[in-house]
């Protein structure tokens, strides 16, 4: 980890846990939060929408289930539309996979960019 900073606030003021008390008070508090802590990865991600038929949304999802994405949402209409944000630098590689797993009938927008993180 870098860039870490642990703040422990003491709210009683009396001197009953000693200085040794209180160092082991504060160290236990500190590894309890870095324990639980969850190492992130901030990158650029492009944000894309996928409209796909019912019959081609199966295959869709198994191959995000697969890869590094973000789905934000769902729409289930006349066909399936999917919301993702993926890092950038696989933008090419998703969209080669969908058109070749959807034989080229999945449509595949461009929304945005964004600043976001995943779990490593």
């Amino acid at each position: 980890m870098i860039d870490v900073a642990v703040v422990i606030t003491r709210y009683f003021g009396g001197i009953l846990l000693g200085t040794g008390g209180l160092l082991r008070a504060y160290t236990a508090a500190a590894k309890a939060a870095l324990d639980k802590a969850v190492p992130v990865l901030y990158k650029n991600f492009s944000v894309i929408s996928i409209t796909a038929s019912y019959s081609d949304y199966p295959k869709i999802d198994f191959y995000l289930a697969g890869i590094s994405c973000i789905l934000d949402n769902i729409e289930y209409g006349t066909d399936v539309v999917l919301l993702i944000a993926m890092p950038t630098e696989d933008f090419n590689t998703l969209k080669n996979q969908i058109i070749d797993i959807t034989s080229s009938r999945a449509v595949i927008k461009f929304i945005g960019n964004r600043y976001d993180f995943i779990k490593v």
